[in-house]
């Protein structure tokens, strides 16, 4: 039967149409971030004043690739990208005949173009919003109003007038194709298969050569003259037994043949899969500036809004390493240029540099670096001494590095306001936790009105890895090779006690002994009448050690058994646990054992932490009055004149488990502030009677609230905002456009 018209055929005829424009779309995103990139990199270029003939090139590259995206846009009826890129052409065409001049404001709207041409290529559907549309239109606009005006070059520009370009610039072909990511990935993960294949083969040999063994033990046991018959044996006993030891022997040879062959087909195995996973590493290795290309434009947009100018220097970026790895590198790299440009860089002008290098074959080193003020040790000190992080008198003992470290500690931050970007003290403890995940380290070098680099040191591949195989109570374990120093056997009598804390010398440097058990949580059995714990081993006299080492510690961890070092590959612990305290993932042994694989950043916090809540019970225990817990719940203010905005903020606080008033407005609020005890205010900045500036300022002039921590959450987001928000004393100021819910709470916990 034919179906109907405008049913299932229909239906198909459609459906074949959308998957073709999609198809389309997945094209043009990727033609068009390539034409995007090359007119980011040229805008950029041409604002440092290149050389005339530099200029020359640049604008008829930019004038064609705007061109190019504007015709590929118009192909999948992208309005939006089409009428900007139109503006931009026009823009380049103009420059190209010298009928205007280059300034700061037209760079700065073309750059602004860029970015809505991102978000809208960016998007799912490439659709673009309203706002998106408005702002192209605005935009293209401007760019035509300042093509109207009058060419009158300056001196102050200092950038070239291009003249009549030359014919054409030569664009070498590359000598590549574009290949889907996902294939590659499915491709990778295969080969990383077979990693277990090679270590199962490596198991049964071994289990073959054990039996090769058993037998050749059984026969030297029946040819021996104990297990000979007498002379009166019966024919038929002493007839069988001749049978078994022939076919002893043949099973024997067999065997031994068997073992031999599997000797060498494991040899062809392991070098055909180790060949194939090296192919399948260099096919995924791409070149940093995949990931570098997008800081220059990032740096100078966010000097921009704090009124700063900073040139950026980018070095090494053909260095190639693994594309996992470079995808886990963004978030860590943007914390270390906005923490450069927040903190370091305080005059008007600057320079960042991000540097790579590969000092060995296997890993790769970045280095961030900013030739700002560096960092003030007494601020850092008190900013960790403020977080509780560490004690005034500890803190006053450590020298200007051990001062430094502390930056890298979760809650230290020496900013005046926390923000919505910075001032949560995460910033460099993200970083941290970011690169030792990878299996890198990183550390810190700064001098006062010098400058400050951040250096790390990552693997160039992710695939496989090194791993010490440790056996705890009946538990095994894998460590990351990279992260263990060394391991030695050490005598029990070579332990000593420091205060309440076991300490070993080994080669004339001390490291504190930690029991691997009773960090993971494990139960030690009491062996031989020794006590659990440190002191407890394997041997009578002896006990293993693992010198584990982060950029800041190194502990000696005890473990019961060294049992191998493999080359494995990790695992992830699955959707269904997406972090798990002190394990990174797994990985599967040849006898088909799945083995956790320890993250030796958290084993060493975990180690610290019950070494400092140790000290503190004792602590307690002498002072039992200091240790009482406050049962108190924690009363907010919150003050909006927007009722929606009152009640959401004050159902989000209650159901994070605080007491919540509201005021509506400023006037309100203080009124309720000087009558009430509250623990903080969440305050809106423009209402009626009174300001969120002016009611921050109002309670920082009481000496009963002027410690009261005032958190602003407002629209307002320009730089004089902010800094009005300093000058009247707020503790957070949080801007609504960029407003999670996490954050806000995350704010209160700490300012509580």
């Amino acid at each position: 039967m034919k179906p109907w018209p405008g049913t299932s055929q229909g239906c198909t005829m459609e459906n074949n149409e959308l998957e073709f424009l999609k198809r389309l779309k997945d094209t043009f995103r990727v033609e068009a971030t390539d034409h995007l990139r090359s007119i980011s990199n040229g805008l950029l270029e041409m604002e440092k004043t290149p050389s005339q003939d530099r200029w020359t090139e640049l604008t008829e590259s930019v004038f064609r690739e705007s061109h190019s995206l504007k015709g590929a846009a118009r192909s999948v009826n992208l309005k939006t990208v089409e009428s900007l890129c139109r503006a931009i052409e026009s823009v380049f065409s103009a420059l190209k005949h010298g009928s205007a001049t280059p300034s700061a404001a037209m760079f700065d709207l073309l750059h602004t173009s860029m970015d809505i041409i991102t978000g809208v290529v960016s998007s799912a559907e490439m659709e673009g919003s309203a706002s998106d549309s408005e702002a192209a239109r605005v935009n293209a606009r401007s760019l035509e109003e300042i093509l109207a005006e009058p060419s009158t070059p300056t001196a102050e520009t200092g950038t070239p007038v291009a003249q009549a370009p030359s014919p054409g610039v030569n664009v070498p072909t590359a000598n590549t194709m574009r290949v889907s990511v996902s294939r590659i990935d499915e491709i990778l993960v295969q080969a990383e298969e077979l990693v277990t294949i090679k270590l199962s083969v490596r198991q049964r040999r071994a289990e073959l050569l054990a039996a090769q063994q058993s037998l050749q033990a059984w026969k030297d046991e029946t040819s021996s003259p104990s297990g000979q018959q007498s002379s009166t044996a019966s024919p038929r006993r002493e007839e069988r037994l001749q049978r078994d030891e022939a076919l002893l022997g043949a099973l024997s040879e067999q065997v031994t043949t068997l073992a031999r062959n599997l000797g060498h087909d494991q040899y062809s195995i392991n070098r055909m899969v180790d060949e194939h996973l090296e192919s399948i590493k260099k096919a995924v290795m791409v070149p940093v500036s995949s990931l570098v290309e997008i800081f220059p434009k990032l740096i100078r947009d966010l000097a921009r809004d704090q009124g700063k100018e900073v040139e950026s220097i980018v070095l090494g970026a053909e260095v190639e390493c693994d594309k996992r790895i470079l995808e886990e590198l963004k978030d860590p790299l943007i914390h270390l240029v906005r923490n450069a440009i927040d903190h370091g860089i305080q005059g008007a002008a600057g320079k960042i540099t991000i540097a790579i290098a590969v000092p060995d074959s296997s890993h790769m080193e970045i280095r961030v670096s900013d030739d700002g003020v560096g960092i003030d040790p007494a601020r850092v000190r008190e900013a960790a001494i403020k977080s509780g992080i560490i004690t005034r008198e500890s803190a006053e003992k450590l020298d200007f590095d051990g001062t430094v470290a502390l930056a890298f500690l979760s809650g230290v931050s020496t900013s005046p306001i926390i923000t919505d970007i910075s001032g949560c003290g995460l910033g460099l403890a993200i970083v941290r936790e970011k690169v030792e995940g990878l299996g890198g380290s990183v550390a810190m070098n700064s001098r006062p009105h010098e400058g400050t680099t951040v250096r790390m040191l990552l693997p160039l591949t992710r695939s496989t890895f090194r791993g010490v195989l440790v056996r705890v109570t009946d538990r095994e374990f894998i460590v990351p090779t990279v992260s263990v120093e060394r391991i030695s056997s050490v005598l029990r009598s070579a332990i000593t006690m420091a205060g309440d804390k076991p300490m070993v010398r080994i080669d004339d440097v001390n490291y504190p002994v930690v029991d691997m058990a009773g960090v993971l949580g494990l139960t030690r059995r009491i062996r031989n009448g020794s006590p659990a714990g440190p002191l407890a081993g394997r041997l009578p006299d002896r006990i293993f050690v693992a010198i584990l080492a982060t950029a800041n510690h190194r502990i000696a961890f005890q473990v019961d058994e060294l049992v191998d070092e493999l080359e494995v590959i990790q695992k992830s612990l699955g959707s269904m646990i997406q972090r798990m305290r002190n394990i990174s993932g797994a990985v599967i042994l040849g006898n088909g054992a799945v083995v956790p694989v320890l993250n030796v950043s958290d084993l060493v916090k975990s180690a610290l932490l019950d070494a400092a809540r140790t000290g503190t019970a004792n602590k307690a225990s002498k002072d039992p009055e200091s240790a009482e817990p406050s049962s108190r719940i924690p009363k907010i203010l919150v003050a909006d004149d927007s009722i929606t905005a009152r009640s959401f903020l004050k159902n989000l606080l209650e159901t994070a488990g605080y007491m919540v008033s509201t005021a509506v407005d400023g006037a309100d609020a203080y009124a309720r502030a000087i009558e009430g005890d509250f623990d903080l205010v969440v305050s809106d900045v423009d209402m009626p009677r009174m300001s969120g500036f002016e009611l921050c300022t109002r309670i920082r002039g009481e000496k009963r609230l002027s410690a009261l921590p005032v958190v602003l959450v407002t629209a307002l987001e320009s730089r004089d905002d902010h800094e009005r928000g300093i000058d009247a004393g707020a503790d957070a100021y949080i801007v609504k456009s960029s407003f999670e819910h996490s954050n806000l709470l995350e704010v209160v916990r700490r300012l509580l």
